[in-house]
């Protein structure tokens, strides 16, 4: 070998020599224990499995799985090795004199010692005359929990409070999808997560009860009454301090088709890992759910025929947070150019015209009504305006435009899955509810379907809509071409008239009622340049997050009454907020929408204001800008 190059090997190898040796941090050791159930519903030999291969994938896990005995097996020589583990997740439900006292006592001693612990959905069921383990998990049910195993807990008001009345603890309704928020942002376990995210179809439990002894409740969900729920926002994701222990506590993951939420899988991992060393070192995934859409794991979603086990088929229910946001009204006019060539000029610029479309597949009443339309769409950010103008066909569309002229039909709702949308239909149908008018169209990635609800009679003459739409986008594009103020509806608005029979027929149908009907009496009134006089019942639902407003007139002269001399009950008027109430009516007016009607009211920080500008005659529906200090 040439010297040199000698040389050189023998510089490069002892640079290699001494250079530090960089290691791999070594796993974090698991075990998952299983083996017992209070029924065949919480199918542990099925769950554990994806409990282990979520722990693994994150390559910070090395799981071991423990079975225990079965109920009425040796308990005599089941002695887990507890301390060999950083992290124990309990998959595990057992009545308290399953485990014998000296099992007990080392489990204590383990977590009390500086153990992690993780408890997954029913394994808050497990031991309900256990003290400790009740400390553990600071919030079990049933088993016969009641007053005795201590208070509720809930958010009220935006604070955890506890609540000693008595009854029994633990109840959910229908697995249907729900809505998760974050209450402690700054958490490892939480950080970085978005606020509001929505979980996939899972047991909602409520009216859990315990000690809730150094306890923080991370994420709550609203138990809806509507579902068989409390009506209080119930703790879903929690941590306890337990002696040095971290527990990390989900009420999430009843079946394989709850843990193929992404939500759950990373708060999951996220929390074995807090558990264990407490910290978390991995960043959030990027599938993760939004606010309004959730997300799922091909590689856990369930097998094709699989049921959730121990499964009765259950009642179709309403899905409230179906309904937290209209993301579609139909608009439905007769001279389509004229009307959207106005709002356009009043700062609606994000609009696609698609020409005449046809409808080959459109029904009303269950009987074909095949359709062609002009139509042109807008979005105003999450909100997306559908005009149509019929050509041929559409009685659902035509009839309502001879009878009652241009206007807003329908306000539409996304679902997120096609079972979502027939699970819906189904459920209104019991309800006494059918579908007028429904149809489908072809999406880039499959069938999209719609249908309108047979809800205009009694529910202020607008229809209810359902969409599936499988090209879906999770969230609006951030920008947008529209120019204030229409950059974001704010209010909804219809009048009717008889408030109270609207309330009680959405109340039937499992809405929540009303948060409030007022008589309404606003200072500074006017009508058409001059001073107003008019009074009126106005009910208020505050469910989703825009209001819904429902006008019933008890005097006039003003707009609402001229809309109904017109109109009849119907959608009446889409709200836009302001920032300076005077420069918007200037700006409006400039725009070809002078005020046609105005009020105020009194708020703790000044005067709000509401001023409805002139845009009734452009498609029959009236635009209202809010000024509201609050």
């Amino acid at each position: 070998m040439n010297t040199k190059c000698l040389l050189a090997s023998l510089t490069v190898l002892a640079a290699l020599t001494c250079a530090p040796v960089v290691r791999a941090a070594p796993p974090i050791r698991a075990m998952i224990l299983d083996g017992e159930s209070g029924g065949p519903y919480h199918a542990w030999q099925q769950t554990t499995p994806y409990l282990k291969r979520m722990l693994e994938e994150t390559g910070l896990f090395q799981v071991n799985v423990v079975t225990a005995p079965p109920a009425g097996g040796d308990f005599s020589n089941f002695k887990p090795t507890w301390d060999k583990y950083q992290v124990i997740v309990l998959n595990y439900d057992a009545p308290d004199e399953r485990w014998p006292s000296d099992l007990k006592a080392s489990f204590e001693q383990y977590v009390k010692g500086g153990g992690g612990l993780v408890v997954v959905h029913a394994a808050d069921n497990a031991f309900p005359k256990w003290p400790e383990f009740n400390l553990m998990i600071g919030v079990g049910g049933w088993r016969g929990r009641d007053e005795k195993s201590g208070p509720y807990w809930y958010f009220k008001d935006g604070k955890l409070v506890s609540d000693p009345s008595p009854g029994p603890a633990g109840q959910h309704g229908a697995r249907l999808p729900f809505q998760v928020e974050n209450r402690v942002t700054d958490h490892p376990i939480t950080d970085g997560l978005p606020k509001v995210w929505m979980h996939a179809a899972d047991e909602l439990y409520a009216g859990l009860r315990g000690p809730g002894e150094n306890m923080t409740v991370l994420s709550t969900a609203y138990s809806d009454p509507a579902n068989h729920g409390t009506g209080h926002d119930v703790p879903i994701l929690m941590v306890v301090a337990y002696g040095k222990g971290r527990v990390f506590h989900t009420i999430m993951g009843h079946d394989l088709a709850a843990l193929s939420c992404a939500g759950f899988i990373s708060t999951y991992q996220r929390g074995a890992e807090w558990a264990a060393t407490g910290k978390v070192t991995q960043k959030v995934s990027a599938d993760f759910p939004s606010a309004d859409k959730t997300s799922t794991r091909a590689v856990y979603v369930p097998p094709p025929g699989w049921s959730s086990p121990g499964a009765r088929a259950a009642a179709p229910a309403l899905d409230p947070t179906i309904y937290w946001h209209v993301s579609n009204v139909v608009w439905v006019v007769s001279d389509i150019d004229r009307v959207v060539d106005y709002w356009q000029k009043l700062g609606i610029r994000d609009i696609r015209r698609d020409g005449v479309v046809t409808f080959p597949n459109l029904t009303y009443h269950g009987q074909p009504d095949p359709a062609t339309a002009r139509r042109i769409v807008g979005r105003v950010s999450g909100l997306e305006i559908e005009w149509i103008q019929p050509v041929g066909g559409g009685k659902f569309w035509s009839d309502g435009l001879g009878e009652r002229g241009d206007g807003i039909r329908a306000i539409g709702y996304h679902v997120r899955t096609p079972q979502e949308y027939d699970e819906q239909i189904k459920y209104f149908d019991s309800k006494g509810v059918g579908v007028m008018s429904e149809g489908d169209w072809q999406g880039h990635r499959g069938r999209g379907r719609f249908a309108f609800l047979d809800t205009a009679g009694q529910g202020g003459g607008t229809s209810l809509e359902l969409i599936d739409d499988p090209d879906a986008e999770p969230a609006p594009p951030e920008d947008s071409p529209n120019e204030y103020p229409l950059t974001k509806i704010t209010h909804f608005a219809w009048v009717v008239r008889d408030v109270k029979e609207v309330d009680s027929y959405y109340a039937g149908l499992g809405f929540k009622p009303f948060s409030n009907i007022d008589h309404n009496i606003s200072l500074d009134r006017t009508y058409r340049g001059q001073p107003g006089t008019y009074e009126m019942w106005l009910g208020w639902d505050r469910s989703g997050d825009a209001p819904f407003e429902w006008v019933q007139q008890i005097t006039g002269p003003d707009i609402y009454l001229e809309y109904s001399g017109k109109h009849g009950e119907g959608f009446h008027h889409l709200g836009v907020n302001v920032t300076d109430m005077d420069e918007a009516i200037k700006l409006m007016t400039a725009r070809g929408a002078p005020p046609s009607q105005t009020a105020a009211w009194n708020t703790p920080r000044g005067k709000g204001r509401a001023a409805y500008v002139d845009t009734e005659p452009y498609g029959g529906v009236t635009l209202e800008l809010i000024y509201d200090p609050r």
